[in-house]
């Protein structure tokens, strides 16, 4: 059972970090994820689609943000594969810790192990945005929700599948304890955890305090890691490809909430000229 403690302690040591730091940050007074919760909760779906085609609103910071977290997710995930080609870095730990958890995997802990790592599958987290869509519907009455959830869910899988297939990486062969095809690079269960269930805590927030709303994405991150660690005690990933997971995973989540940011950022939008300014530009009645 050593290995349910560890998971415990490191997922609750992640959300009560991740909790803390929101809490005491401007983050939800100012960050993309607020502005696209009060996006997807205002907008439309016509409009909201008519917007994305509109240069002026999808450029500027949005952008800007966008392609700093992109650049940022590539160089990091870039690290953790040069660390695994030459065995160096973090990947020096991989066959120390898949030793460990197999080895301390008792028939309890196994059984544990799989029903939270089921939170990071294809069903799991496919059955959940459902659901989630479902009640951030009935709570703002915008389809536009389920069209997030949608690109959250379904492009973490494809970009996830797509640097697997590149990499081609041998999954561990230490005892595995529950059934896994395709290669190991970056961890799927950790992607998709990491993306959905920060996407999840998003649209459940739409319109709450920041504290429930801080709370929520502690959940979600605590749930990551999880689901992360089930991966690797159960002997189907390295260290570092949870790692790699979990950097894909946020990356992505960033990317499609800044994306439906719109023009609630007033992204490109030029200044609005003053008063003073406008009545002097105005053509004068007498004329």
């Amino acid at each position: 059972m050593l290995t349910i403690v560890v998971l415990l302690v490191a997922s609750a040591v992640a959300g009560l970090v991740t909790y803390l730091v929101l809490r005491r940050s401007s983050l939800f007074s100012s960050d993309p994820a607020r502005r696209a919760a009060r996006r997807i909760a205002r907008t439309e779906g016509s409009r909201f689609l008519r917007r994305r085609m509109d240069a002026e609103s999808a450029t500027g910071l949005g952008l800007t943000l966008a392609l700093a977290t992109i650049v940022l997710a590539g160089i990091v995930i870039g690290l953790l594969l040069l660390m695994v080609r030459s065995n160096t870095g973090l990947a020096a730990f991989d066959h120390g810790i898949a030793t460990w958890g197999a080895r301390e995997a008792g028939p309890l802990a196994t059984t544990i192990l799989r029903t939270i790592t089921w939170l990071g599958s294809t069903e799991g987290v496919i059955i959940l945005a459902v659901v989630v869509g479902v009640i951030a519907f009935l709570r703002t009455r915008r389809p536009v929700v389920f069209l997030y959830l949608l690109l959250v869910v379904a492009g973490q899988n494809l970009l996830m599948n797509l640097i697997k297939f590149a990499v081609h990486r041998a999954r561990p062969t230490i005892d595995q304890l529950v059934g896994a095809s395709g290669t190991s690079f970056p961890s799927g269960h950790s992607t998709a955890s990491a993306a959905c269930y920060a996407a999840f805590a998003l649209v459940l927030g739409i319109g709450l305090s920041s504290r429930v709303r801080a709370l929520l994405f502690a959940g979600a991150v605590a749930i990551a890691v999880a689901v992360g660690c089930t991966r690797i005690f159960l002997g189907v990933h390295w260290f570092t490809d949870v790692l790699a997971g979990f950097v894909l995973g946020w990356a992505w989540f960033g990317v499609i909430t800044i994306a439906f940011g719109g023009r609630l950022f007033v992204f490109g939008a030029p200044a609005k000229p003053s008063v003073a300014t406008s009545r002097a530009r105005a053509p004068s009645r007498a004329a």
